[in-house]
This record gives C-alpha cells, sequence and structure tokens, in this order.
C-alpha cells in the first residue's frame, strides 16, 4: 500500500518538505532490558533505528510487577494506548522513548519492538507530479533531474522543494501529488515495472495572510 500524505504550500513562500520512504520491511525484535523513567531506555541489540533521525516504534507486551508481585500491562509505553512515539538513537543496541516510566517496575522479559526500516535509494531518480484531479494534466513537477528533489541515500529520505515565485503561481487550492522513485538515477524509465510508486495524497495550497 502507498502511504497517502497530505502537503500544505504556503503561497509566496519557498517549499522545502522531506519525507521518509520505510520500505524496506519491519523489524521485529523482543525487548531486553527497560530502564524506567523520562525518557525510557529500551535495549534491544541490533535495534537498526536511524541514527540522525527519530524513528517511529511500536511498543506492545510490556507488563509491570505491582508492589504486591501482580503483573499488569504497563500501560505508558505500550503503543496501543498513545500515538506511535518517536524512538531516539542513543548506540546501536539502546533507544529513548519519549514516554514517562517513572516508578513503574519492568517484568524482564516482556515486551517487544516493531518499526519499519527505510529503504536505500543511494543513486536513485525521483520524481513528483502535481495535478488538479488524478486524471488531468501535470501543473508543477519536482524531480532529482531537475535538481529540485534530493535523494538521502540510506536514510530513504526524499526531500521536495518549490521556489517562492513558483508556489505563488500554481492555481490551485488543492490538488494530489505523487511521487515515483526509480534505481539507477537518469531520466524516468518508460518501463512502469522499474517505477515505484512511495507516496501520494492530496497537496493544499493557501496563504498566510
Amino acid at each position: 500500500m502507498v502511504p497517502d500524505l497530505p502537503l500544505n504550500v504556503e503561497r509566496g513562500t519557498s517549499f522545502d518538505n522531506t519525507l521518509q520512504w520505510f520500505g524496506a520491511g519491519k523489524f521485529i525484535a523482543p525487548i531486553e532490558d527497560l530502564a524506567p523513567g523520562y525518557p525510557t531506555i529500551i535495549t534491544v541489540t541490533g535495534h537498526s533505528l536511524n541514527a540522525t533521525s527519530p524513528t517511529p516504534v511500536v511498543i506492545s507486551g510490556v507488563n509491570a510487577l505491582d508492589d504486591d508481585g501482580e503483573t499488569r500491562e504497563m500501560r505508558n509505553i505500550n503503543s496501543r494506548f498513545n500515538e506511535i512515539a518517536n524512538g531516539t538513537f542513543i548506540d546501536a543496541n539502546s533507544f529513548s522513548m519519549p514516554v514517562a516510566t517513572v516508578g513503574e517496575i519492568w517484568k524482564a522479559g516482556t515486551g517487544e519492538i516493531t518499526h519499519w526500516l527505510p529503504s536505500n535509494i543511494t543513486g536513485w531518480g525521483g520524481e513528483c507530479n502535481i495535478r488538479k484531479n488524478w486524471f488531468s494534466a501535470v501543473l508543477h513537477t519536482i524531480s532529482t533531474g531537475l535538481g529540485t528533489m534530493t535523494l538521502d541515500g540510506t536514510d530513504g529520505s526524499v526531500r521536495l522543494q518549490i521556489a517562492s515565485d513558483v508556489t505563488n503561481t500554481i492555481e490551485l487550492v488543492s490538488g494530489v501529488y505523487d511521487i515515483d522513485l526509480w534505481a539507477g538515477g537518469g531520466v524516468r524509465p518508460t518501463n512502469g515495472a522499474d517505477i515505484i510508486r512511495v507516496f501520494k495524497g492530496p497537496i493544499y495550497f493557501h496563504r498566510d495572510y
């Protein structure tokens, strides 16, 4: 399934937005250690979180011990009770989560993490097309060939840029966009099988009065 994400563009200003493509599959592993506090520190050997930017991490199955030794679910850390939080890299085997578990006693051996791995797009090419609707003509293109799209290698980051004079002249209030990537760089392949659609969604143009 292609992620469907909205984009917002302010007219008359430069648009600069980076999306990260997590297309290399899931990483699932048991929690080896959990240090309660704020933030909560989690140990998972070789967790594969990005070292330079926070990564959305799903936490599940973490239990706590009450004062009488009874087991209960540790609500603050498990993602089903909260929004999915971003894990911040500490080292190759540990990371922090911005949730408060102060005073909790972790039941050893419980819990697991799940996160999505970024795709390695080193040397790839890409294109983003903006239209009024999915069946209309292209109104504006952002691409690696034009120098307005930057692909950040192993990070899976896709940076989109539109100059201020262009955002001021695109005659749309709302439209749609799609982002296609392909291996090997260069011009867009003519064989559709070589193209991967990584993002799509609505795009809104507004003016900040």
